[in-house]
């Protein structure tokens, strides 16, 4: 949650398009407009302050957007470690459906020895598959800040 002082305040309207478009206009007039030798640059003076009493918006948006991603970076590694952790179950699982097939083969029960082997390939098959979405994921990335 962030500090009541980065909040926009609550008359802010919402960064439009037509906003951000005047905005860069106005960095691009500042950086190309001749620039007087000598003297005092009162157009990039009142460009630069006409902009700064914009900007209010346009924070606003970064910080909404800052916020989104964290949020989205959270879930993803939530996502992370529960792909990770069904992963490991799996592997435990098809490590006790070997264990009891040999108990059933030990036993003198084939048929039900080769049945489990069956799903023990099945499930060893869903942990590569997690293996592999693991694999594709992004790794988890510091968001600043935070």
């Amino acid at each position: 949650m962030r500090d009541p002082a980065e909040q926009p305040p609550v008359d802010a309207k919402p960064a439009t398009p037509e906003l951000i478009t005047e905005l860069i206009k106005g960095v691009r007039d500042l950086a190309e407009h001749d620039h007087p030798v000598g003297s005092t640059d009162w157009h990039c003076i009142n460009l630069a302050a006409y902009m700064g009493e914009r900007m209010g918006p346009v924070l606003a948006l970064l910080h909404q957007a800052d916020d989104a991603l964290a949020d989205a970076r959270r879930a993803l590694d939530r996502t992370r470690h529960e792909v990770a952790r069904v992963q490991t179950d799996s592997r435990n699982r098809h490590r006790r459906v070997l264990a009891l097939r040999d108990k059933k083969r030990a036993e003198g029960d084939e048929g039900r020895a080769r049945g489990l082997e069956r799903v023990a390939g099945h499930i060893d098959a869903i942990a590569a598959q997690l293996g592999d979405v693991l694999a594709e994921l992004p790794e988890p990335q510091k968001t600043p800040g935070t």
